[in-house]
Parts: structure tokens; sequence; C-alpha cells
């Protein structure tokens, strides 16, 4: 800090007035300098800095700019007649002359008025012929007033306001001398030290009036002095200092007379950087500053210090109203504060709550207006910042009701009506004396080398680099090999199993395809769309050796092209994009993808170009990319607008859509607590399909961050703490987003972030240095090798990799790595920067301005060389290209809302958030094993939170299909075990059983929901108290744990929290960290023993707030870029680095947490010293004989004292593996098959520690002479033809009351075909085949699709009931599995139907078949009896009965499970075919037929 640094103020506070204005304010003043002996000389300007309050302010022109004696600073109000600038004097004066200076926007008509409470005005003075410039104005004799007010009436310039450059007010007669002189200003001044002796930092620059100036002691020592000479001893009754980056935590302010002997006036202990004022008060001559504690590892820093006579008190103002006052921001990327006491409103309502209101890259200032009740005293605080510019923090600025200016990062004041709450962003020092070492050390990461490309043989066809357009079966052949007797193929085809933790690039893993002797092979199966297939073939030679081909490639592209009336034709099957009715080899998708965009990259102007790297597209078609998510409906609309312009070009969406779609998914901590990477990419592959069907092409996701930092909000986003398991899971990630090792058109456009890995420091800066940088490397390794498709640069700025400053988007150093070091070549696409970074960004290496709209372009494509635009432009038409967007923009539209929130995904999500809860104690309180009637509570401000379960959740997904909370979830399944519940406490008198209490922190993005320094529950002792507005969680917990009432506790965890505390206070303790959608269901489940919590921690966890420190660089108690370094030794943290060093794994032995990486109890941890009770078989009886109907097996119920009955295993005939487990004493295996005869059968009893018990073994004879059920053959159907190679059998499940069914055997044209079918699990009778399945409709008014098939009577579908449309709408539910279709009853809502059709088909595209023709519904509840048989059933409407469209609460699909196979090679012709079925006796039944068919 030895360079002293310009301060930086809020944009836009000055703005470039007009020339003729400032002379006129100039010849103002020099006409008052020249009334020598005029009393105009003794008057003193009584309204300067002065408390303002306004009717309004046009950010930044807000009113405390008409009164700071600065010309160049202006108030400007909102654009109407009725607008007002008040002033507070501070007491009632005698008034003589108001003074005002105009800007353009002047008042013809404007009123002069004077108040003494601010609420009631009196007329002095009306002007009613302004003409602008210098109004000086004579006030009427006897003029009083405290609050002086210019009321506007009418406006010069009827598009604006009023503006005004100053307002100056002056007392009748003169006033006393000022008490408001500096009386430090040019005085002699000493220090105890001055930082390197610099000569720009010596003591007097504290003292001499320049903004621009300071003191700075030496680095790191304490205490260190600055203090000043009065000259005389004087009254002091105030300190100002204004203090720089470097400040101090605590200090006093002392005096004294003889300048040895020293008086302590005031103690400070919660020093913060910016203007403090300190009433001190006594006679002195000599006045310091001592620090007694820095505040940063650098020393004191002043910008100024000052000293006044007295601090003035005057009296607040009476309030008898609510209190409205204004929180101004500039233009910043992003910026949250901290509100109390919690306003009574806020308006516009905060994104992230009224308590914590924030902006994020608004397009220019921005001011929320704040009420509070009469009287309020009000504190505003720093949240959270990101930063845009290098060694730049935020503070709070108000003016009180004193006239005091406060400034700082935390400021507390009186709530005045219209008073302004400003955001300031200022310099905090540092710059280039930063003394931490540069040198970067080798990076430790080798990647596996790929297979050399040549090889022994020659590779024949497809030839290398060939495109496949033409089949999805491909034909590979090579070149023989002398002597081989064998080649296995291997393909790099996309799987969704690779080994995830492994390094490497994704496109070098290969399966084995093949095995023959011969040397070509025909895919039997469809390839999908991808541009790098890679292939090699390995011969087996006689000798037994092996020979290796060439490595070839070739791609397959055969697209979907769109033909929507878009105004784009179609000429032979491609998109004339540009409309000149020829094709260019940019639209011809035939083309190699360089060939395309080579071609198209020069025929683009250069405004084209630059605005293919900016977003809105909505507004500007030409523009490459468009946030998102959008709707169904907009996203054709706005594609078709691109597809308008002169070449074509479509853009893409991409929005904050980080875990999920309309399926959010467990966030990216959760996933890391189940260490199962296949589901994890299975998460990843929701999203992909889900955006996809509508043609939503991008999201700004993963995050390849490891958070080594307890501090940092975004850790809930992040992938823990470990960096090897974060590059598992965003290889996963990438893989599932991508649907491939690459971006293809079956892809979404990726933006892996944030570069490079805030999860070191935060966005307010990366702490890593030279060792640790590769730590934190290595999932950014592993996104390339996966074959990312966009990578984002953070807010975040990095001292190592960036030392000129700027945040990552627009620092070219920090670029210039991702690109040098780690070799990356695709899309870099910045965060949303303010406006005006777009030039520096671009020319620092960005390709896509994040959020940013052609508005803000300027003279961007002027300013930014075009090599580098060119070099931006290459990369976005090659993705959109590989995308295939040019060729299907549209996707599916609306009608692909039919994928999403479906049951499969639902169900996997489910699974996700199960393997997730992590278990950390339990005591026996867990699994909940209360017996029928007992009582349980559920508890706690997250209970019944449905918006904690998520982060990032844009208007794009909010709960719109129905998924139900903690407390809805676990009360919904305690009520299906008999239990009574309660919401968060008992009635009187009564005392439950159990109690379960959901805590943590609600939704929230860049900041936390409290007090990112307070990572412990609100109530909890362990730090400093948590503001009142967040409840006593802590207190919740107690109430019920110290009356001795079992108490589970569950964690919403989005960060690591110091539980130390709530350990003892808990029965069970149980993270669940943010768990998406399906998260009320999975802690429903762990908590009943449904499944077993398995999820391990993915942080260590601090035991108190000594092992973290604060947010503060100097003050890391532990290392922000470390590892598993909670409570570490310095020794330990030499050990963790030179692991990092060597590129080996960290293992999480070192520090003292309270829970270290990957604690979990797997499964629920009970002991139990004694197995269960002993227990008795029941039936089949003991060597009894069954001749018919095989009964249930039964047996009676077992018990445990200690932990109770998990589970029964049933066994039979001395199997070692069960053919049943169940928690009920039966089981009555339908399926099973048995022979005739002797056999035998046991049971064992599980208690919740896993002790056993097994029961005796009973012997039964199975005589089964009864032969199976009829049943029907269904397909082919009676005189149906059959086209192709093969016929697809399909028949009815038949039942065997005895020996159960065995096998089926197809009979075609007389004869038996073997092999015989083996029988599937049957479908119990009575089963809703529908209810939880996929179920998709053409549209959607209210609910989903699957609210039709949810089992839930208060949850319903409705269609748009549009005039066009409307009648023919209609639902579609996918069972799954092809089924004999017996009933379907429809539940209608008010809205039903009065004509339709019920309709069934195998595919669900082609060949629906009607079950069943309605034309006389009258709503209520249609039960139908139908025959056919189908995978797909539909209501198809033809009439609506009411004006809306139709809505049903359920849909039911009753029927019989099928069974089916396929035959090749049927001759042409008429054949017949029927289907015996042989039960485990050989008793034998034949279908219905024989049926023909003809081939």
């Amino acid at each position: 800090m030895s360079e002293s640094l310009p301060r930086v103020s809020s944009p836009c506070l000055r703005d470039a007035p007009r020339v003729w204005l400032l002379q006129a304010f100039a010849a103002v003043l020099t006409l008052v300098s020249l009334l020598g002996g005029s009393s105009a000389l003794a008057q003193t300007n009584v309204a300067l800095n002065k408390t303002t309050y306004t009717s309004s302010a046009e950010t930044p022109f807000l009113g405390q700019y008409a009164v700071d004696g600065d010309g160049g600073t202006r108030w400007a109000s909102g654009f109407t007649a009725n607008e007002w600038i008040t002033v507070d004097l501070g007491q009632t004066r005698t008034l003589s002359r108001v003074v005002l200076t105009w800007e353009a926007a002047y008042a013809t008509v404007y009123k002069i008025q004077v108040s003494t409470n601010n609420t009631t005005f009196t007329d002095a003075l009306t002007v009613n012929t302004g003409d602008g410039a210098v109004d000086d104005l004579s006030l009427p004799s006897g003029t009083t007033g405290r609050y002086v007010r210019m009321q506007g009436v009418t406006r010069a310039l009827p598009a604006y306001g009023y503006s005004l450059w100053e307002f100056a007010v002056y007392e009748t007669g003169g006033t006393p001398p000022p008490t408001n002189t500096d009386l430090a200003r040019n005085r002699p001044a000493t220090a105890s030290s001055v930082e390197a002796d610099a000569a720009g930092l010596q003591p007097g620059f504290a003292f001499d009036g320049d903004v621009n100036t300071r003191w700075a002691s030496a680095q790191g020592v304490d205490p260190q002095w600055i203090r000043v000479d009065l000259g005389s001893s004087q009254v002091v009754g105030k300190v100002v200092l204004d203090w720089e980056g470097a400040y101090g935590k605590t200090y006093t302010i002392d005096g004294s007379n003889n300048d040895s002997t020293w008086t302590t006036l005031n103690t400070v202990t919660n020093g913060a950087i910016g203007r403090r004022e300190i009433p001190v008060s006594g006679t002195y001559r000599y006045l310091r500053m001592r620090g007694t504690e820095r505040g940063t590892g650098y020393g004191y820093s002043l910008w100024s210090f000052e000293v006044y006579q007295n601090g003035g008190t005057t009296p607040p103002p009476t309030q008898t109203t609510n209190q409205t006052i204004k929180l101004n921001f500039p233009e910043l990327a992003y910026a949250k504060i901290n509100v109390s006491p919690t306003p009574l409103s806020v308006t516009p309502v905060p994104e992230e709550g009224n308590t914590t209101p924030s902006v994020r890259n608004p397009p220019g200032p921005f001011t929320y207006q704040l009420t509070f009740p009469p009287n309020t005293t009000v504190t505003l605080s720093k949240n959270q910042f990101s930063p845009t510019q290098p060694n730049t923090d935020i503070r709070l600025a108000v003016v009180d009701y004193n006239g005091v200016q406060q400034r700082a990062q935390s400021v507390t004041a009186l709530a005045v009506q219209g008073a302004d709450w400003n955001v300031e962003i200022f310099a905090t020092g540092g710059g280039p004396t930063d003394p931490r070492d540069p040198t970067i050390i080798p990076d430790p990461y080798v990647a596996p080398a790929p297979l050399p490309v040549a090889g022994a043989f020659r590779l024949a066809s497809p030839a290398n680099n060939a495109m496949v357009t033409t089949t999805r079966r491909p034909t590979l052949s090579w070149a023989p090999v002398t002597g081989a007797t064998n080649y296995k193929l291997y393909v790099n085809l996309t799987r969704d199993d690779y080994d995830w933790m492994a390094a490497g690039n994704l496109l070098d893993r290969y399966t084995q395809v093949a095995s023959q002797t011969g040397t070509s092979f025909t895919f039997t199966e469809d390839l999908p769309d991808r541009w790098t297939y890679k292939w090699y073939v390995v011969a087996t030679l006689s000798g037994g050796g092996t020979s290796r081909s060439d490595i070839g490639n070739f791609s397959v592209y055969l697209p979907v092209v769109e033909t929507q009336a878009d105004g784009v034709n179609l000429i032979n099957g491609i998109r004339d994009l540009n409309k000149n009715g020829t094709i260019e080899p940019y639209e011809d998708w035939h083309n190699p993808v360089s060939v395309r965009v080579n071609d198209l990259l020069g025929r683009m102007t250069l405004r084209e170009k630059a605005l293919q790297m900016f977003y809105d597209a909505k507004t500007y078609p030409e523009a490459g990319f468009q946030m998102g998510p959008l709707s169904p409906t907009d996203i054709p609309l706005f594609q078709k607008a691109s597809a308008a312009t002169r070449l074509g070009i479509p853009h893409i969406d991409a929005g904050d859509t980080i875990h999920g779609y309309k399926t959010s998914w467990p966030t990216q901590p959760a996933l890391a607590a189940t260490r199962d990477l296949d589901t994890i990419h299975e998460m990843g592959d929701i999203q992909r399909r889900e955006q996809l069907a509508i043609g939503s092409r991008g999201t700004l996701s993963p995050l390849a961050e490891v958070n080594t930092k307890v501090l940092y909000p975004r850790t809930q986003e992040g992938n823990g703490e470990d960096a090897d398991l974060a590059a598992g899971i965003t290889r996963a990630l990438i893989a599932g987003l991508q649907g491939g090792p690459e971006v293809n058109p079956g892809s979404i456009w990726v933006t892996t972030k944030h570069w490079p890995g805030q999860g070191a420091g935060g966005e307010a800066g990366i702490t890593y240095d030279g060792t640790t940088i590769h730590y934190h490397m290595r999932p950014w390794h592993a996104a390339i090798e996966a074959g990312t498709s966009g990578i984002m640069p953070g807010y975040a700025g990095s001292w190592l990799l960036g030392p000129e400053g700027y945040g990552a988007g627009d620092n070219p150093g920090i670029l210039n790595y991702l690109r040098n070091q780690l070799k990356y070549d695709g899309v870099i696409c910045s965060d949303w920067l303010p406006s005006g970074s777009w030039v520096r960004s671009a020319s620092a290496g960005s390709d896509v301005m994040g959020g940013a709209t052609p508005q803000a372009m300027a003279n961007f494509e002027n300013e930014v060389p075009v090599a580098r635009i060119n070099d931006s432009v290459r990369r976005i038409l090659d993705l959109k290209f590989r995308l295939g967007i040019f060729e299907d923009p549209y996707k599916q539209g609306p009608a692909g809302t039919s994928q999403w929130h479906t049951a499969d995904s639902k169900a996997a999500v489910r699974r996700a958030s199960q393997e997730a809860m992590t278990l950390l104690k339990n005591d026996g309180a867990l699994p909940i094993r209360l017996p029928a009637g007992g009582k349980l509570v559920i508890a706690g401000p997250r209970a019944d939170d449905m918006s904690c379960m998520v982060t990032w959740r844009s208007d794009f997904h909010g709960n719109e299909f129905g998924d139900p909370t903690i407390y809805a979830a676990v009360k919904a399944r305690a009520e299906a075990a008999g239990l009574t519940v309660y919401k968060d406490n008992a009635p009187a008198g009564v005392t439950p059983d159990a109690a379960i209490v959901v805590v943590g922190e609600s939704y929230f993005t860049h900041g936390t929901e409290w007090d990112k320094e307070k990572p412990y529950l609100p109530g909890d002792p362990i730090g400093p108290a948590h503001d009142a507005k967040w409840g006593d969680q802590y207190a919740v917990i107690n109430s019920f744990k110290s009356r001795g009432i079992p108490t589970t506790v569950v964690v919403i965890s989005p960060r690591p929290y110091v539980l130390t505390n709530v350990v003892p206070r808990s029965n069970a303790l149980m993270l669940a960290y943010r768990p998406g959608d399906m998260g009320g269901y999975a802690v429903a489940d762990v908590l009943f023993g449904d499944v077993l919590p398995r999820g391990k921690t993915p942080w260590q966890l601090p035991r108190s707030m000594s092992q973290i420190g604060t947010d503060v660089e100097n003050n890391q108690l532990e290392k922000w870029d470390l590892p598993f370094d909670l409570g570490a030794t310095d020794a330990e943290r030499t050990a963790i680095r030179q692991k990092i060093a060597a590129g080996q794994p960290v293992p999480p032995t070192y520090g003292n947490p309270l829970y270290q990486y990957g604690s979990g109890i797997q499964g629920f941890g009970l002991t139990d010293a004694t197995p269960p009770a002993a227990f008795s078989l029941l039936t089949p009886a003991n060597n009894v004989v069954i001749t018919g109907t095989r009964p249930a097996f039964t047996w009676t119920a077992s018990s445990d004292a200690q932990t109770g009955i998990q589970r029964y295993e049933v066994f039979l005939d001395g199997g070692s593996m069960p053919v049943a487990i169940t928690k009920t004493p039966s089981a009555a295996l339908d399926g099973l098959k048995l022979a005739n005869g002797t056999h035998t059968w046991f049971v064992k009893a599980f208690n919740w520690a896993n002790g056993v018990t097994q029961s005796a073994t009973f012997t039964f004879t199975l005589n089964d002479t009864t032969p199976p059920a009829a049943f029907a053959a269904l397909s082919p159907s009676a005189g149906q033809p059959v086209p192709g190679t093969s016929t697809r059998f399909i028949w009815e499940q038949t039942t065997d009351v005895g020996a159960g069914v065995a096998e089926y055997v197809l009979i075609v044209d007389g004869a038996d075909r073997s092999p015989s079918i083996l029988r599937s699990t049957p479908v119990p009778a009575g089963t809703n085949l529908a209810r939880g399945k996929n179920a998709y409709a053409t549209s959607v008014e209210f609910g989903s699709a699957n609210d039709a098939v949810d089992g839930s009577l208060t949850t319903r579908w409705s269609s748009v009931g549009t005039a066009t449309t409307g009648d023919t709408e209609s639902i579609t539910i996918d069972l799954g599995a092809i089924y004999s279709l017996k009933r379907i009853v429809l539940n209608w809502e008010a809205a039903y139907g009065r004509r339709y059709v019920l309709e069934a088909s195998l595919d669900g595209s082609t060949n629906w078949t009607a079950l069943k023709t309605v034309d006389t519904g009258d709503g209520g509840i249609d039960d139908w009896t139908v025959a056919g048989v189908g995978r797909f059933v539909r209501m198809r409407g033809v009439q609506r009965a009411t004006a809306y469209g139709y809505s049903l609460w359920e849909f039911e699909v009753y029927g019989v499970g099928t069974e089916q196979t396929t035959l090749n090679g049927l001759s042409t012709g008429s054949h017949t075919w029927r289907v015996r079925a042989v039960d485990g006796a050989n008793n034998t039944t034949l279908s219905s037929g024989p049926i023909s068919f003809t081939k």
C-alpha cells in the first residue's frame, strides 16, 4: 500500500453540466466575493451539508447533492410537476435569503415554503416567472422555520422534472462564528510511522483537506498513532476520521495539552472502512488517533482527520406517521444490504426479501423505498458485494437528522421521510505492492495420453473425418490382417456409466461393440447425432498376439429439419436461411461444421458479428443469445424473429437453471453427499431432456467450484471440499447436460462456472497461491475433458492470475490462463457485468457478453479489435452448428411440456435426495417407530417452507406441480402409519411422543439469508446473536428436548454450520442440504426407515467460530484455499500443501472439526444387545398338502424391545436369497413358481441393529392339478396385416392359484416356437395402472398433466379453453408397459367433456385405436368398461361442456399385464397364432385363438 490510489465514488454522481450553467454558477460566486462590505458576505449558507428530503429523485441525482456546495453535482426530481425538495436546517432560524442554482430543468412557477415540523408548510414566497440560471430570492422580513422547501408548480421542460445544482439558505443578520470549522485543517501533524517512509503518505496529508491524499502507517505493526497540534487549547466536540481500506478496527481518540500526558476521549471497537464521526468533549491542544488493532494485514491509513468545536445536537423531528426512506444503489454487478428492523414494506418487492434488498446488474442506478413506523432507528449494513473493478468494496452513506454524514459498512440513523441512504463503491487500497509470491509451480496434473492415431493396419470406411448423413447404422470396414483369427471393434459410444472419477478426455473412452472374424460391421442400433465418433480394431493373431489398427473418426448427422411457418422455405430438405432461393454452404447441413462457419462468417457485417456476442434476442433478433428461462410459447416466437433476419441465425437461450429445469434435483453439495456419480449424471440428463423438449438450449451451470471457505455464500452451489470428487461430479453433470462426451445436436449449451474457482475466497476475490491453485484447477481439468461447451468467468478477481485487477470476466490474465494453460478453446461467456464493461471484457478474451443488451453496445464493434470479434464469433457459430439449431431451432415447442416433471424424473430425483440425507447422530430416535395412535409434532421454520428446498429458482419454476414440503410429506407418511400429527406444537395437555424440528436457512442466491459471518442457528449461544427477525431456531429445538421428548433435528444446510450446541440438544440430527422438489418425500422416507440414510458430509463442519474467523482476508482462521483444515495445525497445513503440489489426493484426516469430511451414519447406527423375539410360522402349515389354492405365507409378528422390527425375509427350499422381503408378517408371493412336490420355508426377522432371529422350518407338499386361468391373445388381432420382417406377439398375463405360472409357449401355424418365454412379474389385480406414471397434455392452464395421475383429489389438470382449439385438447398417459385394458375412470372437475374419445396406442404416436366414444358426457365420475391393448391411453376432447377447457381430478386406468415376444422370418401370407401357459406343475391352458393374421 505504498502508492496512493484515487477514490472510487458511486458512478454518475457527477454528470457533465452544461458549460453555461457552470459559468453562471461561477459568476454568482464571483459576485458574492465582490460585495466586500455587504451583509451578504457575513452570512453563512445554513443549508450546507444539511439533511434533505425529496418527493422523488432520479437516481443518482439525490437531494443531498443540492446542499453539498459542489457546483458539479445536483438533485433531479421525477418527471412530474408536483415535486419538491426540503432542507432541514437543524433548528428554527430567522431567514433572509434563498439562492437556487438551476440546471436546465428549472421551474417557471414555484414556491418557497417554511415549516417548523416538516409536516405543515407555509408559503413564504411564490415565483411566477422563473427563468432558470440563478434565482437569488429575498424572503419577507420575519420569515422563520427549521425546514425550507422549494415546491415546484410548473416545469420549464414538461418532459423532465426539476433539477438544482445548489439550494442555499441564509440567516438574517449573519450567524455566529461557525462551529463546523475543521480546527485541524493544515495544522502540524506527526505520526508513529509512515509506510516505507513514502513522501506521498506523510501525516500532513490527513489534514490537508484533499480527498485524494492520505497518511499510511508501517504495515503489520500495532499500535500506531497520528496526532495533530491545534496551535492552542480548543474546546472540542467531535472528531471525524475517514478511513482508507487499511482501517483501524480498535482505536482510541486521545487529548492532551502538553503532548505527553494523554486522556482517552473515546474508544472505538468496531471500526470499519469509511467516514466515522466520533463524539468527544473537553479542551485540548493536541488530538491523536491511537490504533491498537488493525482491520487488515496492512497498517493504518486515513484520508482525513478532522476536529470540530462541537458535534451539535439537534432534537429529532416529530414523527406521527410512517416514514419512507430511499435506499439507492449505483450501477454494479451485485450487492445485497441487510436491513434492521424489518420494514413495514419495500417497493419494489426485493427478490431476496425485505430484510435483504439486493440488485443484480440493474440497467442503471436503482432505488428501493423502505417504509418504517414513526420514530424507528434503522441500521443498514453490507451483506454481499461482487466487485467489477480492482480493490473496491461498498459502504452505506446517510446524513442523519443532526446533519452528520455517516459513511461506513454499517450505519444507523433515525428513519426520516424522504431521506437518501446511499450505497457507495469505494477504493479499498491494495494495488501493485502485494507482498505475496506470484510464482505458480508447474501443474502436477497429467492427463492420460490418448492412444496413438497411427496403428499397424488401415481402416477402410467411413473415410477419416467423413460425415455420415444417410444412415444411423453405418457400416465400418477395415483392411484384413494376415493371420488374424478374430477382430474386436471398439467405438467411443455415448455412455451413461463412464468411470467419472477417472482422468482423461471422455472422447477417448471406448466400448467394444463387436467380436467377429469378418472385416466389416454394420450397427444394429441407431447412432445418435454426434460430431466425433472414434473407432479402432484389434486383430487377434493365430500365434496369440494382437495388432491394433489406426484410429479413425467420423460424424453422424441426420437432423429433423424444422418446417414451421417462420418465413424460411425448405429446398431439398435444407432451410433457406437467407431466403434468397438458393442454398449457400452455411445452410447445407451436409457440409462439415468448419465449412459452414467459414462461409457464414464471410457473409456477416461487422455489426452482425458483434451482435452475436450479445444477449436480448427477444428485443434484438440478430443478437446471439437470450436470457432464459423462457416460456414454451416465447421460445418459438423469439426464434421466428431471429429466422426473419437477413441471415436467419438462430439464438440460444440460457438461464440460471443450476439444478434442474422443471424438476429441481438436489443442489451440488447434496449430490456430493450421495457419492453416486451415475445418479448425478442422470440428474443432468433429466434437465437436458426437459429443456430440449421445448427448444430451450442453454443453462448457466454447472459449477466446477471446490468449496474450501466456510463463509462463502455460494458454497450452496458448489461440489464440496474434495477437489477430486468435484472433478467427478463435474464430468458427470456436463456429460448429462450435453447428452454425451461432446456438445451435439442433443445437447444443451452448458456454461461451467465460475472460472477460475471462486470457492477459494468468494466473489470478492480468490486467494489461492501458486501451489493451492492446482487443487482448485482439478474440476476445471475435468470440465474440459468432459467437453464443456462453455465456461463462465465469475465476478471474483485473482491476485495471482490477474494482478492488474478487475473480475475474471474482463481480466486478460485470468482468461489467458484458461486458454493457454488449460488449453480451453470453447466459448467463454462472462458473468453479468455492469454496462460499460463490455469492451474491456471482449478485449480480455470473453466471447459472449453475459446478459448484455445491444442497447448498451455503444461503439463496441469499433473499440474491440476486429480479430478479437472474429475469434469470438467463430466459436459462437461453431457452437450453434454443433447444437443443430440451424436445422431445428424449435423442437417440440409447447407440446414438449409433456417431458416436464414426469413420474420417471420425479422418481430419480427422489432417489438422489434420499441418497443425500446425512445422519450425523442417532441415539434411537430414528427410524420413527411409534405405534398406531402415537403423537408426532413437526415444527421449525423450514418444515413448511418449499422455497428452502432449492436455490436460483426463478419465475420459470415455482411450485406449480404441488410437490410437498417436508411437513406435508412427513405428515402424510405419519398418518399412513396411524399417527396423530401436530404442527409446531401439541395442544395444551397433550405430550407428543416425538418431535421433528426442521431448521436452517430459506432461499437465497448470492448472499446468505442471515449474516454470512454467523453460520449457526439463530438463538444458538455459540456466537454473537442473530438479528431478532430470524427468530430463535435453537429455542424451538430446546423446547422439545428440555421436556424429554425425543427430538429429531433436520437441518436445511446450504452451507457448513456450527452445530456444536445443537448436537447434544438432538436425539437425532440429519443434514438435508437443499434437497430439491422431492426433498419432502425423501426426508419422510428416511425418517420412517423406508430407505436407509447413506449420505456423507461434503465438507468439514466447524467446531466453533474460533476455527473460522471473519470474512476478512487477514483473519482467515481457516485458510480459504486449503481443504480439510478447520482447526488444523501449521504442520498439517504444510502437509496438505505438499499433497497438492504433488498432485495427490488430499485425505480428509486433518484438523479438528466437529464432523470430519465424509461423516455420516450408514444406516441408522443402532445397537441392540438382543435379537428379535421368537415367532411362529402359520401358513402354509407344517406338513400340509396343498391341492387347490396356495395360501399366502404368514407368521406371527416378532418384536424387539430395544430397536424394533425392521423387516422379514422369506426363504424357500433352502435358497440363499430371500423370495420376499416385507415389513409385515405376511407375503402373498402371487408370482411364485413352484413344482409339484415337497417344499420347505422359513422366515428371518431383523431388528434395526440387524440382529436376526430365524423361525422354525416348515414343510408343505404341493399337488396342483388346476391349470392356469383363461387369458386372451391380443396382437396381431384377427385379420390384421403385419408389415416388415419381424412380428411382435402380445398376450395377457394369466394367473395360477397353485404352482404359479412358469412359462409361455408361442404357437404359430400350429407349431411350438422355441425358446419358451419365462413369465414376468404379474400386475396385481385392481391396480390403477396410471397412478404415478408419466402424463402429458396438448395444453395446460392449471396444474400439470401429472396432477391427473397423482392419486390426489386435491390436484388437477386443466387444459386451455381457447375458442379455436379448446375443444380438441387431449391428455395422454404413458403406462410404462403394454397392458390389456379393461376399465377407465375419469373424475371430472366442473369443466368436463361433453363429447370425447378414449383411445389407446402401442407407441403413443401412431395407430390410435378407439376404446370408447362418449357423446353425452355429464361430468362427475365416468366409469367405462373398455377392451383394447396399448401402452399409451388418452382422452381426446371433441366438445367441451363449458366455456373453459377440460379439467380432470384423476384419470385412472385398469387392466391386465401382458407378455410379448418377437419372431423373425415369417413368410408372406396368412398365419395363425396363440399361446400356451404352463404352470410349475406342468398344467397348461391355451389362450384365445388361434388368431389369423397376414404378413
